[in-house]
Parts: structure tokens; C-alpha cells; sequence
């Protein structure tokens, strides 16, 4: 929706009618108003979703390169109204090759968030696996999934979480390392799943830091 914008005569859906539009008269539309900003629909600003942005492919001769990640020009930016960042985080969604209901054999590319979300899906899902192979048929929990995809995404545009692209680029490799790295070492506590409720209020969990090396947490929970 950012880059909408009404022209001239054209049918718009003004305080409750069916007008045409008259910039003289009308408010401005999506790529205009705000700056682009606040044009989340309302099934992206649900709390408990993985919102997932697009940007272009980030890939220089085969090889990741965040640098290339630009923010798609028809994905729309948030915040929510009450100041939750979204997206949560952005994947590719230009000039994806995909298939096609035509035939079993049929293929074709095609740009959108409609293909940076599934693009997003089907490495989570992997990551489900994963998960699910190394710990005896377990599954995470929906906010472990998001928690995990958050935390590793590669941040990009303006320093720290930001309305463009939430928290960054997803990394499915740093994902999945962090998933090995949590069966291999459990006493780091990589990915902790647990409970606060009224007999259990708080939660500690201690940690070895190196006294260099940045401290990153991500708490996410699911209402």
C-alpha cells in the first residue's frame, strides 16, 4: 500500500463514500500521507504474527551480501498505531522463481510480499525441522520461532530495529546455528522456553560473558 497514491477522478473511498478524488479536496493517498509510513493493513500489525517485509535479493556472485538488501518499493512500512515495530523482518521478495499452477513442469518469477513472506515461511519451516530432529520430536513454540528468527536477522537500513524493515534481514543459517549451538551446549541457555505466572514471577538464567562481546537478548511471548 505505500506506494498507492489516487489520481485525479479516479473512484475513491472517502469518509465512508464513493467519491472522485480532488486533491483540492481530498487527503492525500498511502505514498504521500506520512511519508509512507503507517500503511500496515490490519492482518500485519496482529501481535502475534511474524510480519515479513520485502527487499531486494542480497546475493553478490553467489554469496550473501546484505548491502544489496533495499527495501521493495511496494512494501509497506509500520509502525502499528500503538508503537509496536513492524515488520518484524524482511525477506526477498523480487524476482522470485516460483511455481505455477499451469502445469506440474510450469514456472515463473514474480516480486512481492507474496513471495518474501512464503520466502520467510519456508526457512522457518526448516528451522522447525531442524529443531524437531535434534531434540527427540519436539517442536518450539510459535514466539520461540519468531524469538530465534528476530534475533538472528541481520540488521539493515538504519542502525537497531526501525518501521522500514523491523528487526532486519533473516538469516537462516545464524537461525540454525544457534539451534545446533543450543543442542551441543545446553548449559549456555541459547533458547530458553519457559513460564512466569503468579506462584512463578520471575525467571533467572545465568550466562559466561566474555566482557567484550555485545549482549543480545530477545524476549518474545505470545498473549
Amino acid at each position: 500500500d505505500r506506494g498507492e497514491n489516487p489520481t485525479t477522478g479516479s473512484s475513491s473511498y472517502v469518509n465512508g463514500s464513493v467519491v472522485a478524488y480532488d486533491s483540492t479536496l481530498h487527503p492525500p493517498g498511502d505514498a504521500v500521507y506520512n511519508g509512507g509510513f503507517d500503511t500496515m493493513s490490519y492482518a500485519a500489525v496482529a501481535k502475534n504474527v511474524i510480519t515479513v517485509g520485502s527487499v531486494t535479493d542480497a546475493v553478490t556472485s553467489g554469496l550473501r551480501d546484505k548491502a544489496k538488501a533495499t527495501v521493495s518499493s511496494f512494501s509497506s512500512w509500520g509502525p502499528t498505531d500503538d508503537g509496536r515495530i513492524k515488520p518484524d523482518v524482511v525477506a526477498n521478495g523480487e524476482a522470485l522463481y516460483s511455481s505455477l499452477s499451469t502445469t506440474d513442469t510450469a514456472y515463473a518469477s514474480y516480486s512481492g510480499t507474496s513471495m518474501a513472506s512464503p520466502n520467510a515461511c519456508g526457512s522457518a519451516a526448516l528451522l522447525v525441522q531442524q529443531y524437531s530432529q535434534l531434540f527427540a520430536n519436539q517442536s518450539m513454540r510459535s514466539s520461540t520461532l519468531k524469538g530465534l528468527l528476530i534475533h538472528t536477522a541481520d540488521d539493515i537500513g538504519n542502525p537497531g530495529p526501525d518501521y522500514k524493515t523491523g528487526w532486519g534481514l533473516v538469516n537462516v543459517k545464524a537461525s540454525a546455528d544457534v539451534i545446533q549451538d543450543h543442542s551441543t551446549y545446553p548449559t549456555k541457555h541459547r533458547i530458553t522456553e519457559s513460564l512466569v505466572n503468579t506462584s512463578t514471577p520471575t525467571q533467572s538464567l545465568l550466562f559466561v560473558w566474555d566482557g567484550v562481546s555485545p549482549i543480545r537478548a530477545t524476549l518474545c511471548w505470545t498473549d
